[in-house]
């Protein structure tokens, strides 16, 4: 179930197989997926709903995927990285989600797919799945840090006491949009680890008449 912020005081570490920084669409997605093989997770999200991202995305109606995506459309230091990403799960995949559920969709210029009522169908699509796959996700939810505790596993320090995960997923999204949260603190964690962190720079900007 989603867990209000008031019920989950603790003072002893609580155990977990997975826990996934960030309720967004990377951390709900897998969330759901491993739900599906049978591995549950606790999602946690400093927001006090899951998937705000997604609901501004489009207009409100959610760009959900693209008919043709390829690994030469992403810019990566790693390019291989995409292409073996979506040879796993293509956006034929996701299509045939949103079908099942019942999602109606129209097309736009270039292959864009977008709901045709609201962003919030796509969000509680990836939450109702995480939930019903034995999973949990918990809101109002801060990550403070991120420590090696031992040979099997992460501590997590977090607003609402501390986790302990065997393996952690850090899907904390990047810096576009601090109104809604974003924050530095998935490369903290990474740089805390000892990963090297290539230097930031904007993807999408406002144009703006001189």
């Amino acid at each position: 179930a989603v867990v209000p912020k008031s019920t989950m005081q603790m003072e002893t570490p609580e155990d977990t197989e997975v826990l996934i920084l960030g309720g967004g669409a990377a951390g709900l997605m897998c969330a759901y997926r491993l739900g599906e093989l049978g591995i549950p997770a606790i999602v946690i999200e400093k927001n006090r709903e899951v998937g705000r991202k997604i609901l501004i995305s489009g207009g409100g109606r959610c760009n959900f995927t693209n008919r043709e995506v390829g690994f030469e459309n992403f810019r990566s230091h790693n390019p291989h990285y995409a292409r073996s990403a979506l040879a796993r799960y293509t956006s034929g995949d996701f299509i045939d989600l949103v079908n099942q559920r019942g999602i109606d969709w129209y097309e736009k210029t270039l292959g864009q797919l977008f709901c045709r009522r609201s962003a919030r169908e796509i969000v509680e699509l990836l939450r109702d799945g995480v939930l019903a796959n034995g999973s949990e996700i918990r809101t109002g939810v801060e990550v403070l840090e991120l420590a090696q505790h031992d040979a099997g596993g992460f501590l997590v320090k977090t607003s609402q006491g501390p986790l302990r995960a065997r393996r952690v997923v850090v899907a904390t999204g990047g810096l576009s949009i601090p109104k809604i949260g974003a924050s530095k603190i998935g490369y903290d964690i990474a740089r805390a680890q000892g990963l090297k962190v290539k230097e930031t720079r904007p993807a999408l900007v406002a144009l703006e008449a001189g």
